[in-house]
């Protein structure tokens, strides 16, 4: 079946709403995908080229996402950080945190953020944060005040406009968080195929 459809020219992707590139979406939740959903990454990594597929996202499969036109984007050649999100953000007891950042520039334990529960947003929260330790971003951690795992929308920072132009802080963490061994991205995109098969039963 994959080989009849058309090979992507972006690379190391993700999905996100098209009114949020940034913002990873979840598309391993089971839940019916939305018309505004579109494929991120990068079209020449060397020249850290970013771009967007000119189609939806209209299919998840096992082993990756096709758009309308039938390009498939395989979850070999996903982002590593994405790969990371969709196995974290389906684990019991996490919530995404997005739109974020230090609650106060000199205290890095403290983060105001909208949080994504069960579907709604709440926004402006402040709340403890914990990172782990595992990324060379800010990602993902523990907070003790909303007593759950959280993952951090690691592009979509407060206060960012990217309707103009990405910022280079921005850039410089979608290139950073890029690269993974090769053991490990294996490893992830086995992960992911495993929690499609126990979503989509």
């Amino acid at each position: 079946m994959y080989l009849k459809l058309k090979k992507p020219q972006i690379t190391h992707w993700w999905v996100a709403q098209s009114s949020l590139k940034m913002a990873f979406v979840n598309i391993l939740s089971g839940e019916p995908l939305s018309e505004d959903l579109l494929v991120v990454g990068y079209l020449d990594i060397e020249k850290e080229e970013l771009a967007t597929s000119t189609n939806r996202v209209v299919k998840i499969t096992k082993n990756g996402v096709i758009t309308a036109k039938g390009t498939f984007y395989p979850f070999e050649e996903a982002h590593e950080l994405y790969l990371s999100f969709l196995i974290e953000i389906n684990k019991e007891n996490t919530l995404v945190a997005t739109n974020w950042d230090y609650a106060q520039k000199s205290c890095t334990n403290k983060i105001i953020a909208d949080i994504i529960r069960d579907g709604s947003v709440e926004k402006g929260v402040t709340f403890d944060f914990t990172p782990s330790s595992r990324y060379n971003v800010m990602f993902s951690g523990y907070s003790m005040d909303l007593s759950a795992n959280i993952v951090l929308t690691t592009f979509a920072k407060r206060n960012v406009c990217i309707k103009i132009a990405i910022p280079e802080t921005v850039k410089s963490d979608i290139y950073r968080s890029s690269f993974g061994a090769k053991e490990e991205t294996t490893e992830k995109v086995r992960l992911v195929k495993e929690i499609f098969t126990n979503s989509f039963k």
